[in-house]
């Protein structure tokens, strides 16, 4: 059930962040005001790129106001695919809740499918208007931008992954998407499901030999600690999404539209920068703690991942010629 009791109270409070988007209320010089929903933190990667974007809007048309409602005070990250369709929220910064309601947004998950940022933005250029976005459409919202909040790894504690086979029978501990799942029964892996909060607890008890991890969340969690060694597999990507419901998307003129389209097309491109930014700090940071890093070549996995481009292919509506388009993008 939606937040609205919670939001109102967020608000009345002031823990609504306002920074500066949609009921069409009579403030003046104001021509559209609207909300946008982040599931967490004002300052996290989700809340970042929501402040961008509002910062990206106002230089189009700057009396067009969006009001930021972070931390799940209008709708937690679960919630907000529901909110959008129903009109509850105008637009949202969301991650994994894309995916589990709309499975063709998996493909953004899947591993070694994406070479680096440049393939991923040509992929998402590609399938968005060819096919992701009639399917979100029909669910009552548009997609305006795909994000990365950062590449993923694997760190563990008895050996350093060098290929497929240094997997078999490691428990590790996942980020919880189907796919990446997928990944790792395929290596022999044995994937664990647990809160973010008690990874670095379990890799000192030996509940878990490994974990995915993006080197953000390794150094914020500081899980180098209860590790020896670094991989960087870059195996996927962490997408987030700007979403629009089409409630409000279809109350806007021409102009309005391109607007929004080319701020949200600034924020992906300052959102990428601002993560590799973020993730050459962060490496810095585990490198300096004496943990041993490997660099991981890409063809040691991508050729065994194979079968989960095929899975997606045949348990997936679409999935095959979203798999076919994601891979042509990378020969752009």
């Amino acid at each position: 059930m939606l937040n609205l009791a919670k939001y109102i109270q967020a608000v009345v409070l002031g823990a609504a962040v306002t920074v500066g988007v949609l009921s069409l209320t009579a403030h003046a010089g104001i021509a559209a005001e609207f909300n946008l929903a982040v599931g967490y933190h004002i300052n996290s990667s989700p809340g970042t790129a929501a402040q961008t974007f509002v910062k990206e809007l106002n230089l189009r048309t700057p009396r067009t106001k969006v009001r930021i409602v972070a931390s799940g005070a209008m709708a937690r990250e679960h919630e907000i695919p529901a909110a959008l369709t129903n009109g509850v929220i105008d637009l949202a910064v969301a991650v994994w809740s894309v995916p589990k309601t709309i499975p063709e947004f998996g493909v953004f998950d899947i591993p070694f499918l994406f070479k680096d940022r440049n393939h991923l933005k040509n992929a998402a250029d590609v399938m968005l208007p060819a096919v992701l976005n009639s399917i979100s459409e029909r669910n009552g919202f548009i997609v305006l931008g795909v994000f990365d909040f950062g590449r993923r790894h694997i760190a563990s504690t008895s050996n350093p992954i060098r290929g497929a086979e240094d997997l078999k029978g490691m428990r590790v501990r996942t980020y919880g998407l189907k796919w990446t799942a997928a990944m790792f029964k395929s290596y022999g892996s044995v994937p664990v499901a647990l809160p973010i909060g008690e990874v670095y607890e379990a890799l000192n008890r030996g509940v878990i030999e490994a974990q995915e991890t993006s080197l953000a969340s390794m150094v914020s969690l500081r899980t180098y600690r209860a590790t020896k060694y670094l991989s960087l597999t870059d195996h996927s990507f962490n997408p987030g999404y700007l979403l629009m419901s089409m409630r409000a998307w279809n109350k806007l003129s021409r102009t309005e539209k391109r607007n929004f389209r080319e701020a949200a097309q600034a924020t992906t491109a300052s959102v990428f920068a601002a993560t590799e930014r973020t993730e050459q700090k962060a490496l810095n940071t585990v490198s300096s703690t004496g943990i041993k890093i490997n660099k991981v070549p890409w063809e040691r996995f991508a050729k065994t991942s194979y079968r989960v481009y095929d899975w997606f292919a045949r348990e997936v509506p679409s999935g095959s010629k979203l798999i076919s388009m994601a891979l042509s993008a990378g020969h752009r």
